[in-house]
């Protein structure tokens, strides 16, 4: 996967302009930058996702367990939802 250069987009229909507003961050990012900033997002999710986690799972009160891991398994869905659409 080859990155193109930044604002560089390419057309795949000469008749309408690209809607880059429409599309999800990580397909972006993935067409303009390439694998690198894909790797570093994926890597900062998981920097996110993993100590919410790690601290809900150490936590002794129930409602703190919840809520950390109801919060780190919605930062996971959002991430699976934006890297399985744009592959």
């Amino acid at each position: 996967m080859a990155a193109v250069r930044a604002g560089a987009r390419r057309r795949h229909r000469q008749a309408q302009p690209a809607d880059s507003h429409t599309d999800f961050v990580f397909a972006v990012a993935a067409e303009e930058f390439g694998i690198i900033l894909c790797l570093a997002l994926l890597a900062l999710f998981a920097f996110v996702v993993y100590p919410a986690l790690s601290r809900a799972y150490a936590t002794e009160d129930m409602f703190s367990r919840f809520a950390a891991s109801g919060l780190a398994a919605c930062s996971a869905y959002r991430l699976r939802s934006h890297v399985v659409i744009c592959s």
